[in-house]
Order: structure tokens, then C-alpha cells, then sequence
């Protein structure tokens, strides 16, 4: 069941040059976890606002349980969209207890005791409820602010980089327990974050904004194996882009050489490409066709992170990012053979 529509949505705003969101279409499921994910200004929070309506658009619609809450003829006060929205600084009453807080919500309904504690317990901070934001931890305070906004059981629960002002050694942990919560209550969220690592680990599905447009939508493992373009393929995750020529059905003759590809190449022989090998699919071989030496590594126990410096036509230099195993006795300056080859015609993009 279609929880959320959002239909030809365009943003400009004043004095502004070019549009924010440009054209924007896209479904949410009732109960799914989908991810806004791109660069600082790509429009982003801008999305949420127009959804919580603090801002109005330009032009579409935004249809919420087959209600048109927003179009060029009708717009719904925020108060009565019955969309929740926590805020990347929690924005918290710093007079009120975690209590206090979450209660607020919910103040003139019955039961509003029982259904805070209830609320409380369910997030884990019912043994802090009578403390101060000041005098809670960032992930508590966290878990205040999206309780305060589940309690009032949102059609939709939008996130805006709920977890960036955490610490490293924390946020990993806080963000499962908080997804676990989420799926138990079967919420509908639409999150947004910049964080490439934190969109795969998290969502169902991740929608790819750029320059106010929608790139792809789709599960994290098409995103990461079958990108819809070249932005997509060098956003998410780390990679290493070469130009190229098509050579034949399943070579590209690159800066280093004849590159041969698992798949055919979707282009004619002779047209200008670029493709992406990503560091995992890099293939340490004692005959492998490149050589290089290691510039850098860092080693994290089930891995190394390396990087290779490669010389290539003309005395072009390259440093290729390569992901090898652990049990490899890897050192700095260490020369390496290796094969590249591109892994699907998902990863050849036309100039």
C-alpha cells in the first residue's frame, strides 16, 4: 500500500538562479525505510520541509494516503498532515525533563502519562525520563526526540541526518537499535543523510538526489552493483574511474592497456567511455597484466585498504585504490601484479 506520493515536485525559490528540486517524483510504501541520500544542497531537507509543509512549492503534488495534502490548488497546515519530523539538532524544550518532552506531545489526549511511559520504555530512556536534555547523552537526547514524534503515530516519520552529531564509536550501534525499534512499530521513514556507508547499512530502498533531480531509486545492493549512471557509480562507494575506447564486444583499451569486462559492452568499437572498478574487484595476480607499487596501506584486520601507484601511457601516472585480504603480507613500496576487469556493463558508461 502506497503511503506517500509525491508527484512532479518543483522548488524555486526566490531570487534563486535555478530550481532546488526540479521535477521530482517518487513512492513510499506504508511500513518502508527509504533513504534520501546526496550531497550537502541537493535538496534534501528542502524535500522534508515541503512535506511537513513549512514551505510551500512551486509546482506538483504530494498525495499522503490518497489525500492531496499540497498541489497548485490545495495546501494542508503542517499541523494536520500528521507527519513527524525529527530534527539533526533534536531541537528539544531545554526547560522540559525527557518526559516532559515527549508528553508534550501528546498533552491533551487522554491517558498522556501511560502512553509517554509506554513511549519511553519502548526507546530504552525511561530510567532518564526525569533528566534535562543538558543532561542527557547525544544518543539519548536522540531517542527523545524521535520518541516525541512516534508518540503521536505519524503517517510518516521523516529523519533529517539524525545521527551525525553522534559520536563515531556510538552511532553505529544507536542507529541499529533505533532501526529495530522503528521496524517493531512499523513506521513509514523517509531519512536523509549524506553518508553513503549509513544509507547501505539502513534502508530498503535509497533514492540518489543530485542537482535537485532523482538519479535512481533502488534497493542499496542495485545502487551499489547496477548504478543507473556515472554519478551514482562514483558516489556510492569507493571506486577507481578510467577513460577508455571500446576495443571490441568485451574489451575497453584504457590509459594502461586492454581492460576485459565479465559482460558484453552495451557501446559500438570505437566509442568513448568511461568505466569504474571498485577496490574489492581488483585481482592481485603474480601474471596479472598491470603492475604497480604500493604508495600506501592501512591494514583493519579483515583487510587491507591499498593504494597503487601505476604507470600507464606517456608516463601517466595513476593511483588505483585496491581492497586485499588480510592474510596478504602487504608493504610500502612493495611491487604488485594485478588484473582489472570490469565487472558488469553496469560499471561502462558512454562519454
Amino acid at each position: 500500500m502506497t503511503s506517500l506520493e509525491i508527484r512532479n515536485l518543483s522548488k524555486k525559490y526566490n531570487n534563486a538562479a535555478d530550481y532546488t528540486l526540479k521535477n521530482l517524483s517518487l513512492s513510499v510504501e506504508k511500513g518502508e525505510f527509504l533513504t534520501l541520500l546526496g550531497k550537502s544542497g541537493c535538496g534534501k531537507t528542502t524535500l522534508l520541509r515541503l512535506l511537513c509543509g513549512f514551505e510551500s512549492h512551486s509546482e506538483g503534488e504530494i498525495i499522503l494516503n490518497g489525500q492531496v495534502i499540497s498541489s497548485d490548488s490545495s495546501w494542508m497546515p503542517p499541523e494536520r498532515r500528521n507527519i513527524g519530523m525529527v530534527f539533526q539538532d533534536y531541537a528539544l524544550f531545554p526547560n522540559m525533563t525527557a518526559f516532559g518532552n515527549v508528553a508534550f506531545a501528546v498533552r491533551k489526549k487522554k491517558k498522556c502519562i501511560e502512553k509517554t511511559d509506554k513511549m519511553l520504555r519502548l526507546m530504552g530512556i525511561y530510567d532518564v525520563k526525569n533528566k534535562y536534555p543538558h543532561q542527557l547523552s547525544g544518543g539519548q537526547q536522540q531517542r527523545v526526540a524521535i520518541a516525541r514524534a512516534l508518540i503521536r503515530k505519524p503517517d510518516i516519520l521523516l529523519l533529517d541526518e539524525p545521527f551525525s552529531n553522534l559520536d563515531l564509536n556510538i552511532r553505529e550501534t544507536v542507529r541499529e537499535e533505533i532501526q529495530r525499534i522503528l521496524r517493531k512499530v512499523n513506521s513509514t521513514v523517509i531519512f536523509v543523510t549524506h553518508d553513503q556507508t549509513e544509507a547501505l547499512s539502513i534502508s530498503q530502498r535509497i533514492a540518489i538526489l543530485h542537482d535537485g533531480k532523482i538519479q535512481q531509486i533502488a534497493t542499496p545492493y542495485e545502487i551499489y552493483n547496477t548504478p543507473a549512471n556515472l554519478f551514482v557509480a562514483e558516489f556510492v562507494g569507493k571506486t577507481n574511474t578510467f577513460n577508455g575506447v571500446v576495443d571490441d564486444n568485451n574489451t575497453v583499451l584504457c590509459e594502461f592497456g586492454l581492460v576485459t569486462a565479465k559482460d558484453n559492452i552495451p557501446y559500438g568499437i570505437g566509442t568513448p567511455v568511461k568505466f569504474i572498478i571498485r577496490p574489492e574487484n581488483i585481482e592481485i595476480n603474480e601474471e596479472g597484466n598491470f603492475h604497480g607499487i604500493v604508495v600506501h596501506y592501512s591494514f583493519v584486520g579483515t583487510h587491507y585498504n591499498v593504494v597503487i601507484s601505476v604507470n600507464g601511457q606517456n608516463t601517466m601516472e595513476k593511483s588505483i585504490y585496491a581492497l586485499l585480504p588480510g592474510t596478504e603480507n602487504i608493504r610500502l613500496g612493495q611491487e604488485i601484479n594485478f588484473d582489472l576487469r570490469i565487472k558488469s556493463k553496469h560499471n561502462i558508461f558512454e562519454k
